[in-house]
């Protein structure tokens, strides 16, 4: 429920705009509605809600037992607004028992069909529900044009400033309203996943069994089946029907809010998406499509979710984060936080390596060890030839030489360890020694088809680094003193890196820290 004054209607959430379109509807509907109206209520339905239909029920009822106050002396100008599942469509398009039986239904009279009266189109209801704190549906909205003359009040639901005529008049609305919207406050309090797994599909000989419709995982069934037929409607209202027997079935709302986006309906599958994100903060890929997708067609309501998000789970870094990115507002919009970076990576760690090398074809790390190899190889180079010019044979040998152990290397950001193991030959002795040997059997065989003085050459040249003899091996060995240290802010990328080796010191912590 949402009330606003005709005052705030310029000034607040539904601007001039939100004014302008009602007032046109009014105005088509011209006789249609009371002569002496002061005040809109404008409901906001769809098809496919399990909410809706529910709601529109409860009023039929209502309305046949006349049990009311009459609605033509109220002041009250009624209109209600049903969008179809399918653009352009008209209400009841599926094919099953549960869309079929959606054609009969909507608002009785005395409230006008916005859509089906050609009063308004979609894109004009769509831009009026943009214009509310969230997109949930069923929404009743509920404008006091009066205190355009000074007269009513102002304030947000009801409690908060309606007049209490007009209170009166709408309390079966806004009791029906209250009723069918308890789904979205059923939520588990520290947020964990109750999800229901998908169900099992059946055998083949129970395919033309009907799925059961008293549970939630009937509805999901019947869901996929009419999908896999190409009966949207009726996808998307067994969706919501599972939604309405297990409010937190995550597949459910994940499911319906995907169909929903595909059937050119954004707006609509926001607070889906950001259900989902509730019930499983961990669920990446919800997380992506709403602050990603949804995040550039629908800014302002997937922040209002992000919000609402924030709201209920303060400690949910990644929803703060994504709330930051959207707003511009606080530290995390220049910058992620440590924590919405160390939950990302933790979640990444098992799989990150694999995915970055064999998939994304890294190759950052490979390309910086050749580039410091040749930097080295050529400082080496230079210095020989700065020393001794006796010839060509000296200068080359020397390029040859590899690095003692000596470096002591902080790896910023060190994630699963890759720059660790490739630099391990200039940060440790051992790993030093290791390679200059393998270097040097390479050199010795390539020169074994060479003249005689050229291999003992290449003997003498490489000769310290092959081993020698073990006093000057242990000589070498004390005056080296390298060593890598990596940092990241994700332990289990830590506990990888610790694994694999490379290293001989890790920490968690930030760069400017470290």
């Amino acid at each position: 429920l949402s009330f606003r004054s005709a005052q705030q209607c310029t000034s607040r959430n539904m601007s001039c705009r939100g004014l302008e379109i009602v007032r046109g509807w009014a105005a088509k509907a011209g006789a249609q509605l009371p002569a002496s109206a002061t005040s809109y209520a404008i409901y906001i339905g769809a098809e496919y809600c399990a909410e809706s239909r529910a709601f529109e029920a409860m009023r039929r009822e209502a309305t046949s037992e006349a049990t009311e106050p009459r609605a033509d002396t109220d002041g009250i100008a009624r209109l209600a607004v049903r969008i179809p599942t399918m653009a352009g469509g008209e209400p009841g398009c599926g094919d099953d028992e549960a869309t079929a039986a959606t054609a009969a239904s909507g608002l009785p009279a005395p409230w006008l069909d916005v859509l089906g009266g050609g009063l308004g189109d979609e894109e004009e209801a769509t831009e009026l529900l943009r214009m509310q704190p969230d997109s949930n549906l069923p929404k009743l909205i509920v404008i006091d044009a009066r205190a355009e003359d000074g007269g009513g009040g102002g304030g947000d639901a009801c409690g908060g400033g309606m007049d209490m005529s007009i209170e009166a008049a709408l309390s079966g609305e806004i009791e029906a309203i209250a009723a069918v919207s308890l789904r979205s406050q059923q939520l588990p309090q520290d947020g964990a996943s109750s999800a229901v797994a998908p169900p099992p599909p059946p055998p083949a000989s129970a395919a033309a069994v009907p799925p059961d419709l008293a549970t939630a995982a009937g509805c999901v069934a019947a869901a996929l089946e009419a999908y896999n037929t190409g009966d949207l409607a009726s996808a998307a209202a067994h969706f919501s029907d599972a939604l309405k027997l297990d409010p937190n079935n995550r597949d459910a709302s994940y499911n319906l809010g995907s169909l929903l986006l595909a059937l050119g309906k954004p707006l609509l599958a926001v607070p889906h998406f950001r259900h989902v994100v509730l019930v499983d903060p961990t669920d990446r890929t919800a997380s992506h499509v709403l602050g990603g997708v949804l995040g550039d067609m629908e800014p302002a309501a997937v922040a209002n979710a992000y919000r609402e998000v924030v709201r209920q789970q303060p400690d949910n870094v990644r929803a703060k984060h994504m709330l930051a990115t959207l707003t511009g507002e606080g530290e995390s919009s220049q910058s992620a936080a440590a924590e919405y970076v160390r939950e990302i990576f933790d979640e990444l760690s098992e799989e990150f390596e694999d995915k970055l090398v064999n998939h994304l074809e890294y190759q950052v790390p490979w390309q910086l060890l050749e580039a410091v190899d040749a930097a080295v190889q050529a400082e080496q180079s230079n210095s020989a030839t700065e020393a001794d010019g006796e010839g060509d044979l000296k200068d080359t040998l020397e390029v040859k030489k590899w690095p003692d152990g000596s470096w002591r290397a902080l790896d910023l950001g060190c994630g699963s360890g890759l720059c660790g193991r490739l630099f391990r030959k200039y940060t440790n002795h051992d790993v030093a020694v290791a390679t200059a040997a393998d270097a040097a059997d390479a050199a010795a065989a390539a020169a074994a088809a060479a003249a005689t003085t050229t291999a003992a050459a290449v003997a003498s040249a490489v000769g310290p680094a092959v081993g020698a003899s073990d006093a000057a091996s242990d000589a070498a060995s004390a005056l080296v003193s390298g060593c890598m240290v990596g940092v990241d802010l994700s332990p289990k990328m830590i506990d990888i890196s610790r694994e694999k080796g490379g290293y001989d010191e890790l920490m968690v912590d930030d760069g400017e820290s470290a």
